[in-house]
């Protein structure tokens, strides 16, 4: 899948999240911030894992190693626990809901790439030898999201009142917007790019 993919399944499973679940999820409103970083996290979550491709930062491990495995998230699981009886708990706060949408879109990343004929090699180093569920070409991956974001907007009609919890969602967490904003501005540049 490419960046813009893994960003939209990022950003829509986010925002459905942070307003369906923030009720039955505290790490997201423990803060008041938490819904924003929530969001943000898990857009930045959703991409990281493609820091491995050649010319950018992680570029030297190699493509679909060590950054397509479960270690990274599951890191990020033992700082959260650790990070419960801080005490420093507004800060803490900040940093679980920021750590569990990471978590999140880092998992999605890793879950989309799973239907792609290369796999991940997502128990390393336990297991070595790549996981796939399906042998699904590149080029499909924009009606993958096409799919996704149907099932996800039925799962929102079906299992909450949206259009009251996005509005009361916004109201309580304005910041959101910009979280937003960004991240649209980012696909719309990766989208231009790819097209040239």
């Amino acid at each position: 899948m490419n960046g813009p993919v893994h960003t939209m399944i990022g950003l829509s499973t986010g925002i459905a999240g942070a307003t369906l679940l923030s009720d039955k999820l505290p790490v997201i409103t423990e803060s008041p911030l938490g819904p924003s970083c929530f969001v943000i996290a898990i857009v930045s979550g959703s991409v990281f894992p493609d820091l491995d491709l050649p010319g950018r930062p992680l570029g030297f491990l190699g493509h679909r190693r060590l950054t397509h495995t479960l270690l990274f998230p599951a890191i990020a699981v033992v700082i959260m626990i650790m990070l419960k009886g801080t005490h420093i708990p507004e800060l803490a706060s900040i940093v679980r809901a920021l750590l569990f949408g990471w978590i999140w879109g880092y998992v999605l990343h890793i879950i989309a790439d799973l239907f792609q004929k290369r796999g991940v090699p997502l128990f390393w180093p336990v297991i070595p030898a790549n996981v796939h569920l399906a042998n699904m070409p590149v080029k499909y991956d924009k009606i993958c999201l096409i799919i996704y974001l149907i099932i996800l907007c039925y799962v929102c009609v079906t299992f909450g009142n949206l259009s009251y919890n996005i509005l009361d969602f916004l109201k309580t967490s304005p910041s959101i917007l910009i979280a937003v904003v960004i991240a649209i501005i980012e696909i719309k540049k990766s989208l231009f790019k790819s097209m040239r």
